[in-house]
């Protein structure tokens, strides 16, 4: 019969028959009137997917979370369903009635997880872990080194942590005992004395695009310490 027609049957005569097909109330549902909400949401994610800045992804999870709400009404705008216990006619018209609240809603989930994402690639956290370079590696107590950064992308906050550890951990064992003075090369106000191993040190960028930080090391008489990056993002 023709009312019994299949899904995948319906959803290609849809694109073609429209509202226009009265003989079929399956086809009839999946108008083509129904895909406009899915093809801005899918509009949507793709400028999404251009503006996506990277970083740690426990701050994306808001605009995961709303992408998922609009594709899953955008397909029940195409798809449809007919509330439980209706007659067809009733359920079809009540359906109707809700149609244009799913679209408004998808769209505006849609278009709201991409102003999300807009502002994280302007103000997220970002991963430049990758772009510090550590000048000498290994030094012994008193040894400055220099940490640099170039090519940053824009933001307010650098927060870093530099890894102590023994160049030669077969004849000592002196990373326990060891700190260092850390400061940008250029604003002496931002001394951080005797931080240790691993402990992140946070200093305020104002968008600039290359950093140079000094480390003091300080360490027990006679050890060769190695020094390198722990974790460096930006935030802000």
């Amino acid at each position: 019969m023709v009312g019994k027609t299949r899904w995948f049957v319906n959803i290609p005569l849809s694109l073609v028959v429209g509202d226009v097909r009265e003989a079929s109330e399956g086809v009839k549902g999946l108008s083509i009137w129904n895909w406009p909400p899915f093809v801005v949401m899918a509009g949507l994610a793709g400028v999404a997917a251009y503006l996506f800045p990277g970083g740690p992804q426990s701050q994306f999870l808001w605009a995961y979370f709303a992408f998922a709400l609009a594709a899953g009404l955008a397909i029940l705008r195409i798809l449809g369903i007919p509330a439980a216990g209706e007659s067809p006619t009733g359920a079809v018209s009540g359906w109707r009635r809700l149609r244009p609240l799913i679209s408004l809603l998808s769209v505006a989930f849609a278009l709201a997880a991409v102003v999300r994402i807009d502002y994280l690639a302007d103000h997220g956290e970002v991963e430049v872990t990758g772009r510090v370079v550590v000048s000498p590696r290994e030094g012994r107590d008193g040894k400055e080194f220099t940490v640099t950064l170039k090519d940053l992308p824009p933001r307010e906050r650098l927060r870093i942590s530099l890894t102590i550890s023994d160049a030669r951990p077969a004849t000592q064992s002196c990373a326990p005992d060891s700190t260092l003075d850390i400061v940008l090369a250029d604003d002496a106000s931002t001394l951080d004395k005797k931080v240790p191993s691993g402990r992140p040190v946070g200093f305020q960028l104002n968008d600039r695009k290359q950093v140079v930080i000094l480390a003091t090391l300080t360490a027990p008489e006679g050890c060769l310490m190695s020094v390198s990056t722990g974790e460096a993002t930006l935030r802000g």
